[in-house]
């Protein structure tokens, strides 16, 4: 098997033997991981593109249990910053009624379908090449952008 990965991938060397790309470091196994990273590239979803630095302020907020504690300011925070709610933390964010604008997914596993129904079409689904086709399939009234893990 070869991984035959789109040419504007970070580190993407087409038809390169699978036993021959350095191992990946994740929960699932590397030809899981390009398998799902071949089936992303043929869906022809749009992928990040770097910016010019701005002024913008960007606020990630994950799962771990000090965010509890930021409630109030992540409310104030979201009508001036854009929101980046990482794997369930935006269902999280919904519950506490905070808006966010946009959910980033990295994890291979497709029960991580569950991070992304749900959530309002208005955010915006940052799914990471290697991500399971459920996501992208349960998000595809969103607007999603794909990204290449390093």
């Amino acid at each position: 098997m070869t991984a035959d990965l789109h040419s504007d991938a970070v580190g993407a060397r087409p038809n390169v033997p699978i036993a021959e790309l350095p191992p990946l470091v994740c929960n699932a196994a590397d030809e899981v991981l390009y398998k799902n990273i071949r089936k992303t590239v043929e869906r022809g979803t749009p992928i990040l593109n770097a910016v010019e630095p701005h002024g913008g302020i960007a606020v990630l907020v994950g799962g771990g249990p000090s965010a509890a504690d930021l409630i109030d300011e992540l409310r104030q925070l979201s009508k001036v910053a854009t929101i980046f709610a990482l794997n369930g933390s935006g269902h999280w964010l919904l519950r506490h009624e905070i808006t966010f604008h946009a959910l980033v997914i990295l994890d291979a596993r497709p029960h991580n379908v569950k991070f992304v129904t749900g959530i309002p079409r208005h955010v915006r689904l940052y799914l990471a090449s290697q991500c399971d086709e459920a996501l992208f399939d349960a998000g595809n009234d969103h607007d999603i952008v794909t990204w290449h893990a390093p």
